[in-house]
């Protein structure tokens, strides 16, 4: 006697090849509906220039860039800062979670072409009846005739690897922000250093027209004017160390601690001294997560079309049952199992529009990620651009600063000697020491925006840093 367990399993495979040769003939006849939407083919796209307007360096983009900024033993503290950053930001900990919840999605996509097997039981009690007591165990299956499960498959994958892209790009445009903000922050050091120094500087210089003035060689302008001097640098000195305390925190915070602002910041960024490596605008598209994470975005996207159009068509089902019921409980499991098996086509025949407006919907969203992306590819190229012909303008700026601070030295020492022999009125004397002080913080200023546009410029690019490990593939 044939195992009645292999004999309903036998029922079910037979009878599941007889719905997949009924369904090949529903797939012949609505084969038709099936071609896929094509968007505007001849929309004009700007084509990609061979070379950029400010022609760096065209080999292939340094992932090792940070080296450039600092020296050994600096670039040692900012990695470490980074590292921290990286693991401990509270955006990136939460686009991180968006990825666990894109890779729990697929698990779900993948799981639709296997069976699904459920169990019940039940129990009730009627006068007429008596107790009846049922235990039942339920498979289904759904026959992928047109595909649409495995496009919900493709679906999930390329939204869970445009996940993926964007917590890339998020972790490095983060590096770029914790580069700058320390830049920032030494900014805001340098200048609370210089006015401190100017401070000392300004309080020397009134103890010298003091006594002179003591003494019958100075008049008393001379006086008021250095206690005025003395009392403008307390006040710049006051408003550098806010500024250095709020950047501080700024920092603190891209590096998820409270702030604080108790963080180190004396170590001052190098200035880089080589030609970044730019590469060609035509690998930027498949260099840069941000571009990557807006084409896999409209891939996935165009599955979601795919999806509704094909809901528009029959689907196929197959279900089966079985199990034992006794008016005992105690002999419900050695009672012999009941067993069905059902095949079921079902389609929609009149929902008034919705599942037409619905693929409707999917593909105007699809025109509206292929204008995203062309968008978001332009812009990225903007950036380079930008940044490119910043650095150009901002070395020029830096050279001539330099050579006005040096200027700006010899007047401000010969002006002060000049005043002691008599020659020149005090007002000279700080006139020269407000231009020395603008060229000071002028140099500071354009030191630290060469920096973050030299940072801006490998985020831009897409450029890594090689500092944390990469994320877990599936």
């Amino acid at each position: 006697m044939p195992n009645p367990r292999s004999f309903m399993l036998s029922k079910f495979f037979l009878y599941n090849k007889k719905i997949e040769l009924f369904s090949l003939t529903l797939v012949l006849f609505f084969l038709h509906g099936c071609s896929s939407v094509e968007l505007d083919q001849n929309k004009e796209v700007p084509a990609l220039p061979e070379e950029w307007q400010f022609q760096h360096n065209a080999k292939q983009v340094d992932d090792n860039w940070l080296a450039n900024f600092t020296s050994k033993s600096d670039n040692q503290h900012l990695t470490v800062l980074l590292n921290e950053a990286i693991e401990a930001n509270q955006s990136i900990r939460s686009q991180a979670y968006l990825l666990d919840i894109a890779q729990q999605n697929l698990i779900i996509a993948k799981s639709n072409f296997w069976p699904s097997l459920d169990a019940s039981f039940d129990a009730s009690r009627s006068s007429s009846s008596g107790n009846s007591f049922s235990l039942e165990a339920q498979l289904s299956y759904e026959l992928d005739i047109w595909g649409a499960l495995s496009d919900a498959e493709r679906q999930a994958k390329l939204s869970y690897l445009q996940t993926k892209a964007e917590l890339e790009e998020a972790r490095l445009q983060l590096a770029g922000d914790v580069i700058i903000a320390y830049a920032n922050a030494s900014r805001a050091f340098q200048r609370t250093e210089l006015a401190a120094q100017q401070v000392q500087n300004s309080s020397n210089s009134l103890d010298i027209i003091e006594r002179g003035y003591q003494a019958g060689l100075n008049e008393s302008l001379d006086v008021y004017l250095a206690r005025n001097e003395l009392n403008s640098d307390k006040s710049t000195l006051a408003t550098n160390q806010q500024t250095l305390l709020e950047s501080v925190r700024a920092l603190e915070r891209l590096l998820g601690r409270y702030p604080n602002g108790q963080l180190e910041v004396a170590q001052v960024l190098n200035l880089p001294d080589v030609d970044v490596a730019v590469g060609l605008p035509s690998e930027l598209v498949t260099r840069k997560p941000a571009l990557q994470a807006s084409w896999l975005e409209l891939m996935a996207q165009d599955a979601a079309l795919a999806i509704a159009h094909k809901a528009r068509f029959p689907s196929v089902n197959l279900a089966a049952s079985g199990g034992p019921s006794s008016d005992s409980l105690s002999d419900l499991l050695s009672t012999s199992a009941a067993w069905s098996l059902v095949g079921g086509i079902s389609a929609p025949i009149f929902n008034a529009g919705k599942l037409k407006a619905n693929e409707e919907i999917e593909l105007l969203t699809l025109k509206r990620l292929e204008e995203s992306y062309l968008d978001t590819v332009l812009n990225a190229l903007l950036e380079v651009e930008n940044t490119l012909s910043a650095e150009a303008s901002l070395i020029e700026r830096y050279e001539a600063t330099v050579k006005a601070e040096e200027n700006a030295k010899f007047a401000n020492k010969l002006s002060f000697e000049q005043y002691q022999a008599g020659l020149v009125t005090y007002t000279t004397v700080l006139e020269a020491q407000a231009r020395l002080i603008a060229a000071q913080n002028n140099l500071i200023d354009i030191k630290t925006d060469l920096i973050a546009n030299r940072v801006q410029l490998h985020v831009a690019l897409g450029g890594g840093i090689n500092l944390y490990a990469p994320i877990q593939e599936l």
